[in-house]
């Protein structure tokens, strides 16, 4: 698509290869490390064509979580080809909140950018994940200042 884009703190892209587009990643700096997630989501229809969406994730979501990815069409949301939902939070110490399912029949994963949560009886910690089938209503509780991403898909 002829784009050189460069992922700053606290962005997030979306590109849809659809019908092709040629890609690849590398590190923009020769001093700094680069740390970064890669999420694959497969899509809900096939040879569409290719897109690319870039936006910086608003701050405001303290204690509760913002939708930040959502299927194309949804506002405020970085768009994709897929009944899929991301939401991010990030919770102060001793908080419970909650995630609701926007789809009773999408599994839900949930990773822990930095901090400790618990997540039912399991206890999580900084880049550890846990997915969760069959639960509409999830409480989260934080043990520490924590941040993190939900990503709620499709199942079949």
């Amino acid at each position: 698509m002829g784009n050189k884009q460069v992922i700053g703190t606290g962005e997030i892209q979306a590109i849809s290869a659809g019908t092709g587009i040629t890609h690849s990643e590398h590190n923009n700096s020769g001093h700094e490390s680069v740390n970064f997630l890669q999420i694959w989501v497969m899509p809900k229809t096939l040879n569409i064509s290719p897109r690319y969406e870039q936006r910086k994730i608003d701050g405001k979501k303290n204690n509760n979580f913002k939708l930040i990815v959502a299927p194309m069409g949804t506002l405020d949301c970085v768009g994709i080809n897929q009944d899929s939902f991301f939401s991010m939070a990030k919770m102060d110490v001793d908080r419970t909140i909650s995630y609701e399912k926007y789809n009773p029949n999408n599994g839900v994963y949930f990773f822990i950018i930095d901090g400790k949560v618990s997540i039912g009886q399991q206890q999580l910690s900084k880049r550890d994940g846990i997915g969760i089938t069959g639960e509409n209503h999830i409480p989260i509780n934080s043990h520490e200042p924590s941040e993190v991403l939900c990503m709620e898909v499709p199942m079949k």
